[in-house]
């Protein structure tokens, strides 16, 4: 039995974007492509200006399977597409206030990925009336590849980014002429957009994990040493998107806001997931230096320890589900399906 309304959440990339004159921009547009048309996504996903979110990109088999479950979009289930460049706490704000228009007592929401941070931040900073939860390979404590992204010394391939472009119904070699100029360009974009930064591990992941290995072998805690006082450090104009993205983690808090037995917590811990890097101060530092898995796994993007929201690596939500896939198609997997129709019992 349906007993409120059901609310799904997508993840980063994964909200269709439109300029404030309803120019869509993101995805790419297939249309025509060109090297100006290839500028336009480019400058726009570079603008600061909000954009419109129409729609979610990515997730048609969960959403078909919700439907069929009794739910009905418009009515009692309802998707929320946003900027998915901005904060996650303008995000989860705008989510409070669309569930609060509703005059709903209570919901009960699916989170993909970054979404997580919206229902959490629409939870705990809006007051919205959350009761159940579903999060899908949330990194609840960060991501250690956004801060490799972030970093112009590390080498990285945009690999959440080429994930995502894999979805996208268009030809190969399209595929690949989007993807080829995205990539050459993506430190620089990523490094515009607030959320990259509220992705990074935060205190409650570096203060017992690192990331960082000096001469490959002395560890790096804490997050002011991994992020701003030493070579390593992220550039001076980061700094403080750095702190604001830190500060909204701690306002987050260390736990899921919901009642434990009211979470379900899907994951995947058996793939190679980038989690670590080594600096050696006695060379070039991370110039050629490529992320690598220390064994942690994860679904290729998230870690699991991150998922899990547990950095011990022992659930602390009852409900904690491995399934193995990666990111993007974690959602649409069967199994996943299965646990969340099982866990909302519509």
């Amino acid at each position: 039995m349906i007993q409120r309304p059901l609310i799904f959440i997508p993840g980063i990339y994964a909200s269709k974007l439109e300029t404030l004159d309803g120019i869509p921009f993101w995805p790419p547009p297939i249309v025509s492509f060109s090297e100006d048309a290839i500028k336009k996504v480019i400058d726009n996903l570079k603008s600061s200006i909000p954009a419109k979110a129409t729609e979610q990109v990515g997730y048609d088999i969960l959403i078909d399977a919700i439907n069929g479950w009794g739910y009905k979009q418009g009515t009692n289930f309802w998707t929320f597409p946003y900027d998915w460049r901005q904060s996650n706490e303008i995000s989860g704000q705008m989510l409070a206030d669309f569930i609060k228009k509703k005059n709903w007592d209570s919901v009960d929401i699916i989170c993909h990925s970054m979404g997580g941070f919206v229902a959490r931040a629409a939870h705990i900073l809006g007051n919205a009336p959350i009761k159940r939860a579903v999060y899908i390979a949330s990194p609840h404590l960060g991501n250690p590849m956004s801060y490799f992204e972030l970093n112009p010394e590390i080498r990285t391939m945009a690999q959440g980014l080429s994930n995502f472009l894999d979805k996208l119904p268009i030809e190969s070699d399209l595929k690949d002429l989007i993807d080829g100029a995205l990539v050459s360009k993506w430190k620089d974009l990523y490094s515009n957009w607030p959320s990259a930064y509220e992705l990074m591990p935060d205190s409650f992941y570096l203060d017992s994990e690192a990331m960082i290995f000096r001469d490959g072998i002395v560890p790096i805690f804490k997050m002011n040493e991994t992020y701003l006082n030493n070579d390593w450090s992220l550039p001076q104009d980061m700094k403080d998107k750095v702190n604001k993205a830190m500060d909204f983690k701690n306002k987050l808090g260390r736990t899921l806001p919901e009642n434990k037995e009211d979470i379900l917590v899907i994951f995947a811990n058996d793939l190679p997931t980038v989690d670590r890097i080594f600096y050696f101060s006695n060379d070039i530092g991370f110039t050629n230096q490529f992320p690598f898995d220390s064994g942690q796994h994860g679904d290729t993007w998230v870690v699991t320890k991150s998922a899990m929201d547990s950095m011990s690596g022992i659930p602390v939500i009852p409900r904690s589900i491995p399934i193995s896939n990666i990111h993007t198609n974690l959602p649409n997997d069967e199994s996943t399906i299965n646990e969340i129709k099982k866990f909302l019992n519509p």
